[in-house]
């Protein structure tokens, strides 16, 4: 037991660095009872690399003594203090900004409440690949794997500048996302809706998103006087081979 009644970094236990190897200092935990060097099974060790270290000279470290020396296993603050690891990987620091390098796997849940607004920063933002432009969130994925396709597995975001529909807006299972004429989709510009290559609203539409029975669509165009089996509109009046429909008033008052 220490009762300290100093004040100047001597209030306690005080471990100087290694003079044989330079910069060496640690506590022990769990060693055997009957040896003052080496390690048994279970031992942890408390320390701080010497200057000799390769990767991680003068950090603070808490490890399986058998694991030690190696950089990527332990509880690890950086020599700085500003960087906390845990078998190397980087850990959140809450409430400051940060640039997370890799790839973050969250087994439980992600949450997001927003405190900015007016910036469109109101949520997640996604950038663009800086190569390829692609943008995209994935649905179904394989949970053992950060990349690649399932059956099905969804995708929906931006197609990227090296798709056959560059930067388009796309709902699409994934493996059919560079085919032009699946899933859904809006233009660059924001006018036009495709669903599985047709074009349903906005510019150039020519089909409608309403079937009639046995294929029958409901063409939104002026009328039309083609003979094949199709109802139309222009927006007004609903067409069959250029006769407007029309309703029986005596059956339409019953």
């Amino acid at each position: 037991q220490i009762n300290p009644t100093a004040t100047s970094y001597d209030g306690g236990l005080r471990i100087s660095r290694s003079a044989t190897e330079p910069g060496n200092s640690q506590i022990q935990l769990g060693c055997s009872r009957t040896s003052n060097t080496g390690l048994i099974e279970g031992q942890w060790s408390i320390f701080t690399p010497s200057n000799t270290a390769i990767s991680n000279s003068y950090r603070f470290v808490i490890a399986v003594t058998s694991q030690a020396g190696e950089n990527n296993r332990g509880l690890q603050i950086s020599a700085d203090g500003n960087t906390l690891t845990f078998n190397g990987n980087g850990l959140f620091d809450v409430g400051t900004d940060q640039t997370i390098i890799g790839i973050i796997i969250i087994g439980k849940f992600l949450q997001v409440i927003p405190t900015i607004d007016g910036t469109i920063n109101e949520g997640i933002r996604i950038s663009r690949n800086q190569t390829n432009q692609w943008s995209n969130i994935q649905f179904g994925g394989d949970p053992n794997s950060n990349s690649r396709m399932i059956d099905n597995q969804w995708m929906i975001g931006i197609l990227g500048n090296n798709a056959q529909n560059p930067l388009r807006f796309t709902i699409v299972k994934a493996g059919q996302e560079d085919q032009i004429d699946r899933g859904f989709q809006i233009s660059t510009d924001g006018n036009t809706l495709t669903f599985n290559g047709q074009v349903i609203a906005g510019t150039c539409a020519t089909y409608g998103s309403v079937n009639y029975s046995q294929d029958n669509s409901i063409l939104w165009d002026v009328n039309s006087t083609e003979t094949k089996d199709s109802f139309y509109s222009n927006g007004v009046i609903v067409f069959w081979r250029s006769n407007a429909l029309q309703f029986d008033q005596f059956l339409y008052d019953q």
